[in-house]
């Protein structure tokens, strides 16, 4: 009696060794709307680098959340401001969160036929 073992590793392990990232980590951000008539919308600074400019009129929640890439392992710091024509206000609090990288989740299916 011949067995055939089928062993599938639904994770692809080439991933962990080419890219950066820590199991797609993201974070999603959200802030109070400004009040003032003539705000154009918001920037959103990661590690101090501008990611985003949303623009967005005055008193609109929907506009006041953005999710980013994903992250690389290690500690990020976000703030947002708001602009208009004219300028930009001075930075939110800033906010801090860190990727650790963890093992990932590898499931294996063995599938014994004689």
């Amino acid at each position: 009696m011949v067995k055939r073992f089928l062993l599938v590793l639904t994770v692809a392990i080439y991933l962990l060794l080419i890219t950066p990232f820590a199991w797609a980590t993201t974070v999603t951000l959200g802030w109070t709307p400004n009040s003032e008539s003539n705000l154009v919308g918001y920037h959103v600074y990661q590690d101090n680098i501008k990611v985003v400019t949303i623009e967005c009129p005055a008193n609109t929640p929907a506009c006041c959340a953005w999710n980013s890439e994903p992250l690389s392992t290690g500690e990020h710091n976000w703030y947002a401001t708001a602009y208009n024509a004219d300028q930009e206000s001075s930075p939110s609090n800033t906010v801090s969160y860190m990727v650790e990288l963890g093992a990932p989740s590898i499931s294996i299916t063995i599938n014994l036929n004689q």
